[in-house]
């Protein structure tokens, strides 16, 4: 059994870099729509040909709800939280998401 939804609408969290640069590439490569979210864009996620939205902080609910209304109703076949995000040091976990940083 493989994946049989080619090609897939793919949604990466924290493409502009590391891992998920790799994913990107991966999955462009794979003939599939790779919607890439971030922070700030890289040069190298651009020349992959996904699309990306950057200025999207995932620790932000204002932009995830921007990203969400731009993105608007398309389908999602996958969807990958790659971006990371930490408590600050010494922050009580109850306060979520307002201690929550970027990593």
């Amino acid at each position: 059994m493989g994946w049989d939804v080619v090609p897939a609408t793919v949604v990466l969290t924290g493409a502009n870099k590391g891992i998920g640069l790799a994913i990107a590439k991966a999955f462009v490569n794979r003939s599939d729509e790779v919607v890439a979210t971030c922070r700030s864009s890289s040069s190298f996620l651009e020349k992959t040909g996904a699309e990306i939205f950057d200025s999207v902080d995932v620790s932000k609910e204002s932009d995830v709800f921007n990203f969400t209304k731009a993105f608007g109703s398309r389908k999602i076949d996958i969807l990958i939280n790659n971006a990371g995000v930490a408590l600050r040091s010494g922050d009580d976990k109850q306060d979520w998401p307002a201690n929550a940083a970027p990593v």
